[in-house]
Order: C-alpha cells, then sequence, then structure tokens
C-alpha cells in the first residue's frame, strides 16, 4: 500500500511566542540604536561648534569634526548610521581642503585627493541609503572642481544629472548646469591661475598678489554646510532628544 500522508505538525504555542518575542526585541534594540545615534550626532556637531583650539599644533575645527564624526562612524555598524556619519566627516575634511587652497596648495590638493576617494566609496556603497549615495557623488565632483581636474569632474556632474533627472531635478538641473561650465574658457583660466598662483610674504613694500575670482559657476543646493552651520537635524527624524541606554 501506498505511503500515508504526514500529519501536519502542530504548532508549539511556546515557540512562537518566543519566535515573536525575539523580532520585537531586535526591532526594539535596532530602534533604539538608531535614536542613540542621532543623539551622538547632534552631540558632535555641537562639539565642533563649541571646540576651540588650545594649543597651536591643536587641529582646526574643520579637522576635529572629521575625526568626531570618524568615531561615529567607527561606534555604530547600521549602514544607515555609519555611512551618514562618514560623509559628514568628508565633508568637513572637505571644508578644511578648500580653506588651505590658496595659501597652502600642496596640503589641499593632498588633502582633496583622500576627500575624492572617500566620497567615491561612498556613492557607489549600495549598502549606504540613496540619499547619502547621491550627495555623495555630486559632492565628488565639486571636490574634483575643486582641485582642478575639470574634465573628471564634468564626468561626474553629467552622471548625476543622467541618474537623478527624475528622483531629484533640482539636483540634476544643477549639476547639467556645472558641466556645461567646465568647458567654458573663464572658467579654466581661473582654475589654471589658481595652479599657479603663490602667495608672497607680506611685505613693507610690495602688496600681496590678489588671489584669482572665482567664475561665475551656478551653486549647488544649499545644505548649510558650507557656512559651517548645523545641518545634522536634515538628516534625523523628529526625536525626542534624550538618550536612551
Amino acid at each position: 500500500p501506498p505511503p500515508l500522508p504526514l500529519a501536519p505538525r502542530a504548532r508549539d504555542p511556546g515557540l512562537v511566542v518566543v519566535v515573536v518575542a525575539s523580532v520585537g526585541y531586535l526591532n526594539q534594540a535596532a530602534r533604539l540604536e538608531t535614536h542613540n545615534a542621532w543623539i551622538d550626532f547632534l552631540n558632535a556637531e555641537n562639539d565642533v561648534a563649541q571646540y576651540r583650539p588650545q594649543a597651536e599644533d591643536a587641529p582646526s575645527a574643520l579637522e576635529f569634526g572629521g575625526k568626531r564624526f570618524d568615531e561615529i562612524a567607527a561606534a555604530y555598524t547600521e549602514p544607515q548610521i555609519s555611512s551618514r556619519a562618514k560623509l559628514r566627516a568628508t565633508d568637513y575634511r572637505f571644508e578644511d581642503a578648500k580653506s588651505l587652497l590658496v595659501n597652502d596648495r600642496a596640503n589641499a590638493s593632498e588633502k582633496l585627493t583622500k576627500v575624492i576617494d572617500s566620497y567615491g566609496a561612498l556613492s557607489q556603497n549600495e549598502n549606504a541609503p540613496e540619499d547619502v549615495r547621491k550627495q555623495a557623488l555630486y559632492s565628488q565632483g565639486l571636490a574634483l572642481e575643486t582641485r582642478g581636474s575639470l574634465t573628471k569632474a564634468k564626468e561626474v556632474y553629467e552622471k548625476v544629472a543622467s541618474k537623478y533627472e527624475v528622483l531629484d531635478k533640482e539636483l540634476a538641473f544643477v549639476a547639467k548646469q556645472r558641466a556645461e561650465k567646465m568647458a567654458d574658457p573663464p572658467v579654466r583660466a581661473f582654475y589654471a591661475k589658481l595652479e599657479e598662483y603663490e602667495p608672497k610674504t607680506p611685505s613693507l613694500d610690495l602688496p600681496d598678489a590678489a588671489a584669482p575670482t572665482p567664475p561665475d559657476i551656478p551653486l549647488p543646493p544649499s545644505t548649510g554646510k558650507e557656512s559651517g552651520e548645523s545641518k545634522a537635524s536634515d538628516l534625523l527624524p523628529d526625536l525626542n532628544l534624550e538618550k536612551v541606554t
């Protein structure tokens, strides 16, 4: 005779309760980790705003900001948190490199190369949120342009314009404009002059040579980072700002 089908196994109510409780606990733990991470973000921004170097060889506020957000990136394994912290750390390092562009070109160029690589890695990180990858890609174009790598900057801007034509029309529009500007003679002349510019030692007889004047290039959508204004709250949900332990 053919084998009889096995009777369906009855569910163990105790096992179901344990599974549901475990899932609930993990979800709650993830929510608490995210909540606490955002508090760390805001505390870090406050630390940077209040930072004052106490010694001549102490890091600048922008360097301190990069290190502060590196700490957050290392403290959390959740990609949504760590990638945002890495993006913010790189933003601070980009601003630091730009601050050195006129008076310490070699150091600025070295730092810009690291910034470009960091933005590039974030833009290709499939585990990072889409908004982080988008901002990193556009910022990579800005960093390439700042270094004077106009052909590569144009390629990145064109990639942003194409990829986000539907998802972010404002950013795509500005990226397209910047891509077109990379071939303009005034823009190329400005970066060529900036590359050659060497500040002179202050003298009682000769005034310092004037730094080149930037050309008219469309600005990126405002994020507040250029002024050093804290914008971490733009990335965060509306939460009770009391850290949970």
